[in-house]
């Protein structure tokens, strides 16, 4: 699902979904986010691998949907990783203290190689 302020492409490598996200994650794209999102998890990966590499700017209703999806993952036993993130996402993520939450890798391959051991 697109939104004209988001763009998604899912892929599937083993057991781990990729999300390539482009844009931007608000209240207006959130709707079309969680979408996305609920698409991930219905394939029913052990790692869902979300590649914010062209996303220019998160905010609260961003982040809730990942803690949402990143809960629901994590109770099967399986993890989120953030990919890719500019200097703000990395910031607010520090911030809010989400460095815990979610694997913090520089590129897909970092993430799948974390994914994997």
């Amino acid at each position: 699902m697109n939104n004209p302020r988001l763009e998604s492409r899912l892929r599937e490598m083993d057991s781990t979904c990729i999300l390539e996200l482009a844009g931007e994650i608000d209240l207006d794209s959130a709707p079309a986010f969680r979408s996305i999102l609920s698409e991930a998890t219905s394939h029913n990966p052990d790692h869902i691998i979300l590649n914010l590499s062209r996303v220019r700017y998160v905010d609260s209703s961003g982040f809730a949907a990942m803690l949402g999806t990143a809960k629901a993952v994590r109770a099967l036993g399986g993890s989120v990783s953030l990919v890719g993130c500019n200097t703000a996402v990395q910031r607010i993520v520090k911030l809010m203290q989400l460095d815990a939450v979610f694997g913090m890798f520089a590129t897909e391959e970092e993430a799948l190689q974390a994914a994997r051991a």
